[in-house]
């Protein structure tokens, strides 16, 4: 299962970022279900979906030249759905749950053309529902590439 998202934050000190951000799965997890419908059990194609929005926190604990090593943590809320078409082709929930997870990390970041960095990392999301189970295994490792804009300098160098 991949998620994509976004993260706005800010820095101080060039060692601490804060800030919050949306991730949510761009393409819906398949799996084959069985479903009570109209009187009788059927077999059907269900899709997960699921989003959340998250506080994050980023300390780097090594910085040298272009280099640095981060330890970014993620704490989020979000919701997730399975769901079918019916019968008539409407769009059904067969389950939903809201959801919490916590995701600590380690990252490496390269900065280069002044404004820009790629960020490759691991870490593990802990995901602890609040309701029925998705049919999923949520919590797991995880795997990160990014890309960092840092538009405080770009602003700053504009200014000038």
């Amino acid at each position: 299962m991949k998620f994509y998202g976004i993260k706005v934050g800010w820095e101080h000190a060039t060692r601490f970022q804060y800030g919050f951000g949306y991730s949510t799965i761009l393409k819906p997890v398949h799996r084959n279900r069985q479903v009570y419908e109209a009187g009788a059990y059927r077999e059907v194609d269900t899709r997960l979906r699921m989003g959340h929005v998250s506080a994050y926190a980023d300390y780097a604990f090594y910085q040298r030249g272009h280099w640095e090593v981060r330890m970014p943590v993620q704490v989020g809320l979000g919701h997730g759905r399975v769901v079918y078409d019916d019968l008539t082709n409407e769009t059904r929930t067969w389950q939903k749950t809201w959801y919490v997870l916590y995701e600590p990390a380690m990252s490496v970041q390269y900065r280069f053309l002044t404004y820009f960095a790629v960020t490759a990392g691991f870490g593990y999301r802990l995901v602890f529902r609040t309701s029925e189970s998705l049919g999923e295994q949520l919590t797991a490792p995880i795997y990160m590439l990014g890309l960092r804009v840092f538009t405080g300098d770009l602003r700053r160098d504009l200014k000038e």
